[in-house]
């Protein structure tokens, strides 16, 4: 049986968000830093929270805040500073159909779009499907770049 799916609204996070994001932020985010022992304190949230906060759109169903998504479109290669779904949202395909949304988007724009990702995040494997690869590691994580396929030069019979 197929889950439900999730019909969500967006809209611009503000100054007023911030409380709301911050309990969001611990709750899809610390069993990450858990499990490969960082510790994060609530400064490192809140500033994790306020980087590009005039990029980052409330993901609601109806009034309830059930996600995050943080874009950055500016150049060449947009930066997805950050993509977070309530957990009991994660795996029903929700965030597979925001990222394809994004994705068709740049592909449009002619842009490449970037992301890092810890190495134990389950999210890993939904960008890797959808075409990002790694083009760098830390310790704890992957930076990882999707690339529009080249479509124009294609079509118009050029190499």
């Amino acid at each position: 049986m197929n889950p439900e799916p999730v019909v969500a609204h967006f809209r611009p996070a503000s100054d007023a968000d911030v409380p709301a994001l911050l309990a969001l932020r611990h709750r899809t985010m610390d069993p990450h830093f858990q499990s490969v022992g960082l510790a994060y304190s609530e400064q490192d949230h809140l500033a994790r929270i306020e980087l590009r906060l005039d990029c980052a759109q409330l993901i609601c169903r109806g009034e309830q805040l059930i996600g995050l998504l943080k874009l950055v479109k500016e150049g060449d290669v947009w930066d997805l500073i950050q993509l977070q779904l309530a957990p009991e949202l994660q795996g029903r395909g929700f965030g597979t159909q925001l990222l394809q949304g994004i994705l068709q988007e740049a592909r449009l724009a002619g842009v490449a779009v970037q992301l890092s990702v810890f190495k134990s995040n389950p999210a890993l494997h939904l960008y890797q499907r959808l075409g990002f690869i790694i083009h760098s590691a830390t310790e704890h994580s992957y930076e990882m770049l999707w690339r529009p396929e080249c479509k124009a030069a294609a079509s118009s019979g050029q190499p």
